[in-house]
């Protein structure tokens, strides 16, 4: 599991989020999403995202970012506030591999994590895992309730994949997907205040 750099701008906000699928006209039907077309969703999603993190913020992408190639991938960043870390989803395989991890870190303000798909970053005195799906696919395979993931008192495991998750809470683990959260990202004090809630 790789440790990511919490942010080049210490003074800067902290921020997650994952499954915009930009670009991806089927994700409208299937998660029922309120646009139209394909540009109104990515212009809205991209106005939500500046309307909350700024420049200096560090925003943590948990994966399936776009389906479309990496130039698509390079005119969506460059309209984002903040420096992105992306952990890739499966719908990002095709551009990344494309792009090249060289050419991403000197792209726009973004890095990417390839190694595991998988990452972790401390925040607030707690260690963040990172991941684009969740542990034991949950939204995939029944496990009884509070037995999911052990983690210890000062672990979260933050997640996206899972589109039509109800709650975002499980146990200890958070869907930060876009679609439980009106498509906006999550700030980390928000993850906190939502974990540490009894």
């Amino acid at each position: 599991m790789s440790m990511i750099p919490q942010t080049k701008s210490p003074a800067g906000n902290i921020w997650f989020t994952a499954d915009h699928h930009f670009g991806h006209l089927n994700i409208i039907k299937y998660c029922n999403r309120p646009f139209s077309s394909v540009e109104e969703m990515d212009a809205e999603m991209i106005r939500r995202w500046n309307e909350k993190v700024e420049p200096r913020d560090s925003v943590f992408h948990l994966g399936d970012f776009t389906l479309n190639g990496f130039e698509y991938a390079e005119k969506i960043f460059a309209s984002l506030n903040g420096y992105i870390w992306l952990v890739p989803g499966h719908h990002d395989k095709r551009w990344i591999k494309e792009w090249g991890d060289e050419d991403f870190l000197i792209s726009k303000s973004a890095g990417v994590c390839l190694e595991d798909k998988n990452a972790k970053v401390e925040y607030g005195g707690k260690v963040f895992l990172l991941s684009h799906r969740p542990p034991l696919l949950l939204d995939e395979i029944k496990i009884p309730p509070g037995m999911e993931m052990e983690l210890v008192h000062n672990e979260f495991f933050l997640h996206g994949h899972n589109h039509k998750q109800k709650e975002p809470r499980r146990g200890g683990c958070l869907n930060i997907g876009v679609d439980l959260w009106d498509y906006y990202p999550v700030s980390g004090e928000q993850v906190l205040e939502i974990m540490d809630a009894s």
